[in-house]
């Protein structure tokens, strides 16, 4: 359904649909580019309150990339999840989740894969998420894109590498500030958790052209 002008109206209309006659089977849901906001986003979150009828009970991806949701509305998402026990993939890239939506998105959900790409959420997203981080069950994590500064990149991954257990198997910090200190920082993370794998864009010495 990516690209199907849904708007609000239209995801409200497809939310009533699967009360009234579940979605057994479905287990991928592609809502990307449809201009939801913040209300649509509400009326799928409801949705999900449902899954004792198995309105969404073999879902376990859910695309809702570039739509402009805003925080509320994935604080919504984020608070319905936590009541699904089957959805393990959430692809919120440039969904304009604010800092709020990303951190609740982080904390009880029962996600195994997240992208929160291009969204802005900056250093003070970073070091929201530093706090949360450490506790997610996550396995893999997408902060690309996010324009954070290298000491708030620095401060997510101390708080990785302080962290005696993680699940996190891929996190992706491309597009981000990064320097030869958040090298360093990499480098001591391989060590303690070395099953981690950590995509970023590597810093050029001086004089050094990008290839």
């Amino acid at each position: 359904l990516s690209s199907c002008e849904l708007n609000n109206d239209g995801v409200a209309t497809l939310c009533q649909a699967v009360r009234t006659k579940a979605c057994n089977g479905l287990e991928l849901l592609d809502l990307c580019k449809n201009g939801i906001s913040t209300d649509g986003a509400e009326e799928l979150a409801k949705s999900f309150w449902y899954e004792a009828s198995c309105c969404w009970g073999t879902l376990t991806e859910l695309k809702l990339a570039d739509n402009s949701i805003g925080s509320d509305g994935m604080a919504a998402i984020a608070q319905a999840l936590s009541h699904t026990k089957s959805l393990e993939t959430l692809d919120a890239t440039h969904t304009n989740c604010g800092i709020e939506g990303a951190v609740s998105l982080l904390g009880g959900t029962g996600l195994k894969r997240l992208r929160l790409f291009n969204n802005a959420l900056g250093s003070d997203g970073f070091n929201a998420l530093s706090a949360v981080l450490p506790d997610c069950t996550l396995l893999e994590l997408d902060l690309g894109g996010n324009n954070a500064g290298v000491a708030s990149v620095h401060g997510l991954l101390h708080a990785i590498l302080t962290t005696e257990q993680i699940t996190l198997k891929v996190l992706e910090i491309g597009g981000n500030d990064t320097g030869f200190e958040v090298e360093e920082e990499i480098e001591q993370i391989k060590k303690v958790h070395p099953d981690l794998d950590i995509a970023r864009d590597k810093p050029r010495k001086s004089g050094e052209e990008e290839s």
